[in-house]
């Protein structure tokens, strides 16, 4: 992963963070930082040998958080980001769970990290490396010294190594799980990010989707590959992100469906503003449909591309361009694998991958339990895989395993049917849940938000859904409401939060038990 972190080529790039003084470093500067944080890390390392080395972080997107990466793993070390959002508790279970020795964390992360020092684990504060760079000079012959040595441990790791514990978004338990992802497999997926979105030397990269999500580590290295120069903020505001896209005209970012809408909120609508510079947007965590016509508006450079994965697939397994004209005909439509990819499906219906992106296992689970004999992955989304005549794979992703809704012994998809009711012309959104039901187990019910209010909106919808859906998987209960569906920290819409907020209300329908 760290591979030619020292090269010529990295002095041409640059790297600046959009904070409060706007620091921008050169290519050199980055070096002599990676080099830096490499030398406080190898002491940890030292005696250390056939064992992982892991050095957690809790950082927002920044620099240091960049470099500290790269340097933890060009030792041969193994990085395991934590989200800046946990609390201390939630902190310092993960940094003891995946054996950390030493958190790095900024000025927003101490709080949640301190308490960690309590179990033996060393805290460092990103500002005493970032203090201990003054005065490297990347020319002189004790950085050569350094280099050399960082490079010589760079050289002992090997592909199948692991590199990354990237925690998951969370399970059912609500403890997120740690993927093991190699160094193969993060470059495969930065390879493939470069084939299928273009990346390359003349992009200026913003960062501001968070780097303890694969998402954006994933995209940061993919840039940094691409020789691109990098812009970090540490927080998303839709407002600044634009001020900071037109003032230094960006011309790449990655963003969740969320971030898009909150953008397009955000431009001046009383003005034709819009953002030239942009020539590549990746879409990930969902699927951005309903708002492309605005998105082509405000940023009408650029090719927008949408990515399906997760993080124990290293980022994305499938790609598709947003003018794909199979994604107009089909909203669960999801792309073609990456280069190196395999997906197909088993008898349920469930996607399972197998490739060099695909993680050797989570941290303490044993990995029989999660991969088949044959090393299939499987990935909890069902969907359906077709070959074409020519041998080529294409993906359409129908909804989750778990979130299936069984209906008087028939399987329904929810997915499936938010993406029917999202094509009605007047909805915004809709959210589709299974609900109790003492004759059929359950039922389908919608949770909507309307463009406008009308009165047979019901009837309206029924009759939408019926042309296209056989007629067990119409809902047969609608909730109408005006606020934002509710998502989770990742930007997706949560489930459980909705049945959380409007069971009750579904439950006051009437459910129409006519048969299914």
């Amino acid at each position: 992963v760290a591979a030619g972190v020292f090269d010529p080529c990295v002095r041409e790039c640059a790297f600046v963070d959009d904070d409060n003084d706007r620091k921008r470093r050169s290519g050199a500067a980055f070096q002599a930082l990676v080099a830096t944080c490499a030398e406080q890390f190898l002491a940890h390392a030292t005696g250390r040998e056939g064992e992982h080395v892991v050095i957690a972080s809790v950082m927002r997107p920044s620099v240091i958080g960049f470099a500290c990466w790269l340097a933890t793993n060009a030792i041969g070390a193994v990085a395991a980001p934590l989200s800046s959002r946990w609390g201390a508790t939630e902190t310092v279970d993960a940094a003891r769970r995946v054996g950390a020795v030493l958190v790095v964390c900024d000025e927003d992360g101490i709080e949640s990290a301190r308490d960690a020092v309590g179990f033996g684990i060393r805290v460092i504060r990103a500002e005493e490396l970032i203090a201990a760079t003054e005065g490297v000079d990347v020319h002189d012959e004790a950085f050569a010294r350094l280099a050399q040595t960082v490079e010589r441990t760079t050289r002992r790791v090997g592909g199948e190594d692991v590199c990354l514990y990237c925690h998951t978004s969370g399970t059912t338990t609500g403890v997120a799980k740690a993927a093991m992802l190699t160094h193969a497999g993060i470059c495969a997926a930065s390879a493939a990010k470069l084939q299928c979105v273009g990346y390359d030397t003349n992009d200026i990269f913003l960062h501001f989707a968070p780097m303890f999500h694969i998402g954006g580590m994933s995209s940061a290295h993919a840039a940094f590959v691409a020789g691109a120069n990098h812009i970090f903020m540490k927080e998303f505001v839709a407002e600044r992100v634009l001020e900071v896209i037109s003032r230094e005209r960006v011309t790449a970012f990655i963003a969740v469906p969320t971030m898009m809408t909150m953008l397009l909120r955000a431009v001046p609508r009383a003005s034709s503003s819009s953002y030239p510079s942009v020539k590549k947007i990746l879409i990930g965590g969902g699927r951005l449909v309903d708002s492309l016509s605005d998105v082509r508006e405000i940023f009408p450079s650029a090719v927008v591309t949408m990515a399906y994965g997760m993080s124990e697939t290293s980022s994305s397994v499938t790609f598709m361009r947003a003018d794909d004209a199979r994604l107009v005909e089909d909203a669960t439509f999801a792309g073609e694998p990456a280069p190196g990819v395999e997906i197909k499906t088993d008898a349920s219906g469930q996607l399972l991958v197998r490739g060099p992106q695909v993680m050797r296992g989570y941290v303490g689970i044993d990995r029989a339990s999660t991969f088949d004999v044959d090393g299939w992955f499987p990935t909890g989304d069902l969907g359906k895989v077709v070959i074409d005549a020519g041998g080529a794979r294409r993906c359409w992703l129908v909804g989750r395993l778990k979130e299936m809704i069984k209906s008087g012994g028939e399987n329904v998809a929810p997915q499936e049917v938010e993406s029917v009711l999202c094509a009605h012309d007047n909805v915004a959104h809709a959210v589709v849940i299974g609900v109790p039901h003492a004759l059929w187990g359950e039922a389908v019910a919608a949770v909507v938000r309307l463009k406008a209010p009308r009165d047979d909106a019901i009837r309206a919808l029924k009759a939408h859904c019926a042309e296209s859906l056989a007629r067990f998987k119409v809902p047969k209960t609608f909730v109408f409401i005006t606020d934002d569906i509710p998502k989770n920290a990742s930007g997706k819409v949560s489930r459980a939060r909705v049945r959380e907020t409007y069971m009750d209300a579904i439950l006051r329908q009437v459910i129409d038990d006519d048969a299914s």
